[in-house]
């Protein structure tokens, strides 16, 4: 087959894109091998208009060369963005991710036993008798929102709406159910397990946070002169206190609290290695309010008999 020298060029222009593209190049009217269609100008014209209107996907842009990404490649741009949210999804940890996965489940398993849209707490109420169905004490610990730091009045506030299940009134939402299961007496025994188990969860919170505090002696003292064996940090600012002094020492501390009034005198303080003036510093620094000695009233005899 002749081939003018336009048609030798237009050979030679479609070999160079076709490398730069890295991809193969048709030409409209022309087969890949052989090109024994006819060339025409028409042809070449809307080749190169087609071209021209793309990118060569072989240029990079600056910094493109680190991430294997090119500047017009909006497959590689694509996976590049989910990579990142997928990093950012990857970022919950084991525990988060099964408190998720628990949620949902408890959310489509829950019987609504224990329902009124006029008292919200019943939402906690009704995830407690259905930890009673099941005796999970477990479970009802590690839920968030029915382990609280005043699940003991919350349990107490509930006793009134256990014997109310499947009764007559009020008291219940229309689409309560009554479990086949359901006994009064077996939940009430359910919530005073939870509650002791409670009790004691939060006690070893609170050891671990007592011993991880300073002045650990000073605040037992004050613990015990208030019945409770120690103070937290956090409940210093409660108390109120009272210096007594003789021969211009101190002598002992009146204390009280919301509950309880008590006494320090020098041989509690000695007891635990410290001294009364270090536990006045701790009730100062915590807060505590200090009351000061008043001036007797003197009271004027009546002038009748």
């Amino acid at each position: 087959m002749k081939s003018s020298s336009r048609q030798l060029r237009y050979l030679i222009r479609q070999t160079l894109v076709e490398r730069q593209y890295h991809e193969p190049v048709h030409a409209k009217g022309y087969e890949r091998e052989g090109y024994e269609r006819e060339y025409t100008p028409q042809n070449e014209a809307e080749e190169l208009k087609e071209r021209t209107t793309r990118r060569p996907r072989g240029i990079c842009v600056k910094g493109c060369e680190a991430d294997g990404m090119l500047d017009n490649d909006e497959e590689a741009l694509q996976e590049k963005e989910e990579e990142k949210n997928e990093g950012r999804i990857m970022k919950l940890t084991q525990q988060q991710l099964r408190r998720i996965i628990q949620e949902a489940l408890l959310k489509e398993e829950m019987l609504n036993i224990i329902s009124n849209p006029h008292s919200p707490e019943t939402e906690m109420f009704n995830r407690i008798a259905n930890y009673a169905l099941t005796n999970d004490i477990t479970g009802a610990l590690a839920d968030s929102k029915v382990n609280t730091s005043n699940l003991d009045w919350d349990l107490d506030d509930m006793r009134p709406w256990v014997n109310r299940v499947g009764g007559t009134g009020q008291w219940m939402e229309e689409d309560a159910v009554v479990p086949d299961n359901w006994d009064a007496k077996a939940v009430y025994g359910f919530m005073e397990r939870l509650e002791d188990a409670w009790s004691d969860q939060q006690g070893q919170a609170a050891d671990t946070e007592h011993f991880a505090a300073d002045d650990v002696e000073e605040r037992e003292v004050i613990g015990v002169a208030l019945g409770t064996g120690y103070v937290l940090p956090q409940d210093i600012s409660s108390i109120t206190y009272q210096v007594r002094r003789k021969g211009g020492k101190t002598s002992n501390i009146n204390i009280e609290d919301d509950n309880t009034i008590g006494n320090i005198d020098s041989r509690d303080a000695k007891m635990l290695s410290t001294t009364l003036d270090k536990i006045i510093k701790v009730l100062d620094a915590g807060g505590a309010t200090s009351r000061k000695k008043q001036k007797p009233v003197k009271h004027a005899p009546p002038m009748y008999d």
